[in-house]
């Protein structure tokens, strides 16, 4: 080869190699620039996972720092454990100060981690303080920590915080979800409840009720709606009420309101249910009372008789027995439950009433000279009811006829005298005795309370206002034996203008009374529900009312409440009383003890001006009328209109 070709040859190879050269930093430079965009992406991702680690740990750990977990943990362990735990939450909240409800979770885990249900002590109580005391002073507003402080505070330091929680839902709602708002209300609605203040728990029911529908099907709002006498509605809210629950006590809840509610077969199967989820738990006395409710006497009468083969409250146990039997059972069951009873002392029927009363069933029935003391102890009994009235009869007798201190009419013909007053004045003490037939439980724990229950269902209720309202009647129109009955009517006014006035002067004293009632209300921060619903205000035995009519209808309810006690009130207290004082002193002092007598006997401290006042009207009626009629029309219509208020209502 010549030595151009030699050249060029040279040439062309040393250009390839260039080439390839060059190809070669170009790719290296292209495997650099992918490693380099790796390493970004690796590194954009490992930051990115590790902020998410980081995110996620902490909710994570904040959602196990859950204070029934570590309840759990603790239940059989020792104080490793519980310093363990305690340690968990004190780690967390040293990263995250500000974690409410962490902070709410460690005081619930301290309140509730040691605590001795029996001696019922919490060995971390001034844990529990401080740890409540720091998260009060660094959160006082916020509404997680105004709820969680409902659940451990009572009496007036609970009503500040419910106090100061509506205030900031007025004044802050939007820091509110409506699930807190409901649990407010509902606290409120629960305070008001047990503070007999009804109509106050029911508003505020129904403000939960607006934050979430569910509460309307509740046994909290049940509740508050017997109160209120609307048991159809309450009915309707139990039943629509799914028994899911596997917690004995909330079943008792609703099995006792189907029982208030005299729905005993839905009753009956709560019981059962309870029964079958801890058979321990149902009470033998309320599955009887269910079973009475349904007829089946025998079987109710097993689980009494269970009931007093226990040492325990023996003779409570004894007491329901002889009580079902005298209700049910045939004489000879009630006599031996009598005597088993009694042998536990005289105490147990002082005045023989249970024995009276198997006697007016079953008259045959053996005595023991034992029962005859008792039935002495009665008559004893009467004897001072007859005598009491002399307590305020003598002094009238003595200031007016002995004593001379007080001006009389001389020319005044009275129909009545003191022995009348005497008459009427004991009829009503002995129609008092009487009606506690019905339960004498309530006549003996003036002896020992400790042993007898007081409590009284609408039917007992409706019985006993019953039979003092007729008892008390009969004595009434009994003073008119031998009288002039025109006195029901009126000497110096026409009847059309005894009526008339009787229907103004009705019109002009609701006006009064109403705004007696509202400075009541508002200026002495009174409620409502202490001193008697508005419409309600003249009947001073609003339950004893609402019982009558429930047990025997409207119509007898009208005649007993409008007629029969409003004409027998006016003859007793405007008639006989007022003329039997006249006898001996003025027109004034006799209209001011028949007046404050009428006030006396509806027991209700607020309402004695009240009544007082009617007194006063009603003497007014009967001295410027001579007669009744006046004021048995102003005594019935008021009636009529507290009733009509207290149907619709």
């Amino acid at each position: 080869m010549c030595p151009g070709m030699r050249i060029v040859n040279a040439l062309k190879l040393s250009t390839h190699k260039v080439e390839d050269y060059l190809k070669c930093k170009c790719f290296c430079h292209i495997i650099n620039s992918k490693i380099y965009h790796m390493k970004l992406k690796f590194l954009f991702r490992f930051i990115l996972v590790f902020a998410i680690w980081i995110f996620s740990s902490s909710i994570l750990l904040s959602k196990t720092l859950d204070h029934e977990l570590f309840l759990k943990e603790m239940e059989y362990s020792s104080d490793n454990v519980y310093n363990k735990c305690l340690k968990k939450f004190d780690d967390y909240l040293s990263r995250f100060p500000n974690d409410v409800s962490v902070l709410i979770e460690k005081c619930k885990f301290i309140q509730n981690a040691q605590y001795d249900d029996y001696e019922d002590y919490n060995p971390n109580q001034n844990a529990f303080d401080s740890c409540v005391s720091y998260l009060v002073k660094k959160f006082p507003d916020d509404p997680e920590v105004l709820i969680f402080q409902t659940t451990y505070l009572w009496g007036d330091e609970l009503k500040n915080v419910l106090d100061n929680a509506e205030k900031s839902i007025r004044q802050n709602p939007l820091a509110w979800s409506k699930k807190n708002q409901c649990k407010i209300y509902g606290e409120i609605a629960e305070q008001f409840y047990w503070d007999k203040e009804y109509q106050s728990a029911y508003n505020y029911i129904l403000k939960a009720i607006n934050q979430d529908k569910n509460i309307e099907v509740t046994i909290q709002y049940a509740r508050i709606l017997i109160e209120l006498n609307r048991k159809k509605e309450a009915l309707k809210i139990l039943l629509s009420i799914e028994d899911t629950t596997r917690i004995t006590w909330q079943l008792n809840q609703k099995a006792d309101l189907f029982i208030k509610l005299e729905a005993y077969s839905e009753a009956l199967e709560i019981y059962n249910l309870i029964d079958e989820i801890d058979s321990t738990f149902n009470n033998n006395l309320e599955l009887a009372n269910t079973l009475e409710g349904v007829g089946e006497y025998d079987f109710a009468r097993s689980y009494l008789v269970a009931d007093t083969n226990q040492e325990w409250n023996k003779e409570a146990s004894l007491r329901n027995l002889l009580i079902h039997d005298i209700k049910y059972q045939n004489g000879t069951k009630c006599i031996q439950t009598y005597d088993e009873y009694r042998d536990l002392g005289y105490l147990m029927d002082p005045l023989g009433i249970y024995r009276l009363k198997i006697f007016i069933l079953h008259p045959f029935q053996s005595w023991k000279f034992r029962d005859s003391i008792s039935i002495l102890s009665f008559s004893f009994f009467l004897i001072i009811l007859i005598l009491i009235p002399s307590v305020w009869i003598l002094p009238v007798y003595f200031i007016g006829h002995k004593w001379g201190l007080v001006k009389i009419n001389n020319s005044y013909k009275t129909l009545w005298g003191l022995k009348a007053f005497w008459f009427v004045s004991a009829g009503y003490l002995i129609a008092s005795f009487i009606s506690m037939f019905v339960k004498p439980e309530i006549l003996y724990s003036i002896v020992n309370s400790s042993i007898y229950s007081t409590e009284l269902n609408t039917a007992e209720k409706g019985s006993i206002a019953l039979i003092f309202i007729i008892v008390f009647g009969a004595f009434g129109f009994a003073a008119l034996y031998k009288k002039n009955i025109a006195i029901l009517l009126s000497c110096f006014w026409s009847i059309r203008k005894s009526i008339l006035a009787g229907i103004g002067i009705l019109i002009l004293f609701r006006l009064i009374i109403g705004i007696y009632i509202k400075i009541g209300v508002y200026s002495f921060n009174l409620s409502l529900d202490d001193i008697a619903l508005i419409p309600n205000y003249f009947l001073s035995f609003k339950q004893d009312i609402e019982s009558i009519i429930t047990n025997y209808g409207k119509l007898v309810g009208f005649i007993i409440i409008c007629l029969f006690a409003p004409i027998y009130e006016e003859i007793v207290f405007r008639g006989v009383i007022y003329e039997a004082c006249l006898r001996y002193i003025n027109f004034i002092s006799a209209i001011i003890i028949q007046a404050f007598l009428f006030a006396l006997i509806h027991f209700n401290l607020f309402l004695f001006p009240v009544f007082f006042f009617f007194g006063i009207i009603a003497g007014n009626l009967r001295r410027r009328s001579g007669g009744l009629l006046a004021g048995i029309v102003f005594h019935s219509l008021n009636n009529a209109l507290a009733i009509s208020f207290l149907l619709l209502r």
